[in-house]
């Protein structure tokens, strides 16, 4: 069974202007891939009612599930929630339960709950509240659709509230092995892998540091169906993988020791004391046994030393 998918909308004047550097994008990847969601389409809109309410329907219709960051706080530019609410057909007002949350965080904090402040309670009918730990203001999730801050720690702290009610499947698995060879040269061996393994996903990364060109090799997948059915295919598929590590050519290092002592012809201690006479086979030197430094060992090394004493 295929895992769910999601998409992800980034919402912002200041991420398309180059104001401000999203992280949000990167951290909901890699926790949807934990919780077995696979991210499949990442957009960023200014805030734009007309650009973005159309956009919001397309994707939830599209995914499971559709995430948004951004657009939710005070001033008059976060227009998120009201965008959100007339995507799904929904009203939207300012709902007790999210007023008496930031009303407990205002008095704690000693500050007064105006107007401005109060924007950030109007959430749509039938939306479920998303905890905000850090500044108490609630996200939501009406339907498929998540609406989180854009403030990367609060939208990190919104997302691992959120993971636990959502159902995901299997989680995504990832290996990276670093080769040292051009992308040219392991270009053919990786598309026949990927043609064998068509479960998993193998994307090369070049990089150049120091002067040494070479490629980062990323193997992704929850499990293979090779065309040959067998098991452990996605451990085979990592180890043909390392294989591209070693250049053309060149062979696996020997183990340290005596070389192999070649066939010498005819059978018997004869030929192979001619072999050896002549120089052709070396010995295998001959260990000696170190003496014993204590009694005990001593006397286990030489039995006959109990009779000297």
């Amino acid at each position: 069974m295929p895992n769910p998918t999601a998409a992800m909308l980034v919402i912002g004047d200041e991420i398309l202007s180059g104001r401000t550097r999203d992280a949000n994008m990167h951290h909901l990847a890699g926790a949807l891939a934990k919780a077995g969601i696979d991210l499949v389409e990442v957009r960023v809109l200014p805030d734009r009612p007309d650009r973005l309410v159309p956009a919001i329907r397309e994707m939830a219709a599209a995914h499971d599930h559709l995430f948004t960051s951004g657009g939710i706080g005070p001033t008059h530019d976060d227009i998120t929630a009201d965008c959100v609410a007339e995507a799904m057909g929904a009203p939207i007002d300012v709902r007790d339960d999210a007023r008496a949350i930031l009303q407990a965080h205002y008095d704690r904090s000693g500050q007064e709950l105006n107007a401005a402040r109060l924007r950030m309670a109007r959430v749509p009918d039938g939306a479920e509240l998303i905890d905000n730990p850090i500044s108490a203001a609630p996200g939501f999730s009406l339907r498929n659709v998540h609406v989180m801050a854009g403030v990367p720690t609060i939208f990190e702290a919104m997302v691992a509230s959120l993971l636990p009610r959502l159902t995901g499947g299997t989680p995504l698995l990832s290996q990276s092995l670093r080769i040292e060879r051009g992308e040219g040269d392991i270009a053919g061996p990786l598309a026949e892998l990927a043609a064998e393994y068509q479960d998993l996903s193998f994307g090369s990364y070049p990089f150049n540091r120091d002067g040494i060109y070479g490629a980062n090799v990323v193997v992704r997948g929850q499990r293979c169906r090779p065309r040959r059915r067998r098991a452990g295919a996605p451990v085979r598929a990592v180890s043909r993988c390392r294989r591209l590590t070693r250049p053309p050519g060149l062979r696996r290092p020997r183990r340290r020791g005596l070389r192999r002592r070649p066939r010498a012809s005819g059978s018997g201690r004869s030929a192979r004391g001619a072999a050896a006479a002549a120089g052709s086979v070396r010995r295998r030197p001959t260990r000696t046994r170190r003496r014993p430094t204590s009694r005990r060992a001593w006397r286990r090394w030489r039995p006959s030393a109990r009779s000297r004493r």
